[in-house]
């Protein structure tokens, strides 16, 4: 299972849009194009329904209406509520994602988090300095981070390659968990976690990730050795 960044071409005009201005312009200002909304400005809000897509672009962006289409947001900061009936495709410094989300959310940030009450219909790829996943996805978690906090669910796979990652109590993944981590920095506090086979990687700080290694039957804990990863049944 590679891992794969599924950023969308749409996503690029946006940022472009937005970065070549420097500041964000000091109004909010938006326009209509058939059914999709396109508000920009320093502080732009959609709370109301839309017909198509969403899309916003500015400095901190703030959705909790009703997309019928597809949630598409370039920002310094984002918060990303409400309902989307389509798929979520975002970029920008803070990434707070608390929507319910029908299709698939790729994000890349500073800081994401996927807040405990978001749901991820389909399949999550997330990019990010530092990333913490407390919600529900439905379907495939890959995520890339600085650091990763995993403290969700994830109903099949999670592919996680991470400078630290952090496994939560709360982290319940039904499918195979494909770990590269850099040595050391890996930590799990859980009393449950994959249902299915483990696979697990390491590498120095200075290193690049490796194939992972395949463990099954790790259907609840795992811990650190020194020199080695071991994985045993609570």
């Amino acid at each position: 299972m590679a891992f794969q960044t599924y950023i969308r071409l749409p996503l690029l005009s946006l940022v472009a849009a937005v970065l070549g201005c420097g500041r964000p312009q000091p109004h909010n200002e938006a326009t209509w194009h058939g059914g999709d909304m396109l508000a920009s400005g320093s502080t732009p809000q959609v709370t109301d329904s839309v017909p198509g897509d969403a899309i916003l672009a500015g400095g901190e962006l703030h959705f909790s209406g009703n997309a019928a289409g597809d949630y598409l947001g370039a920002g310094w900061d984002q918060t990303i509520g409400g309902r989307i009936h389509g798929a979520v495709r975002a970029v920008g410094g803070e990434i707070h994602v608390t929507a319910a989300v029908d299709r698939n959310a790729t994000i890349a940030g500073g800081t994401i988090e996927l807040d405990r009450t978001a749901v991820i219909g389909r399949n999550a790829y997330i990019v990010g300095g530092t990333v913490r996943i407390d919600g529900t996805v439905h379907e495939e978690l890959l995520v890339s981070g600085g650091t990763v906090i995993l403290n969700g669910t994830v109903d099949r796979n999670v592919e996680v390659t991470a400078g630290a990652l952090q496994v939560g109590p709360s982290a319940v993944i039904s499918g195979t968990c494909a770990i590269a981590c850099q040595m050391g920095k890996f930590t799990s506090i859980l009393p449950r976690a994959s249902q299915g086979p483990l696979l697990h990687s390491q590498y120095p700080a200075d290193g690049e990730p490796g194939m992972p290694s395949v463990f099954s039957g790790c259907s609840a804990s795992w811990s650190p050795a020194p020199s080695s990863w071991h994985w045993c049944r609570a």
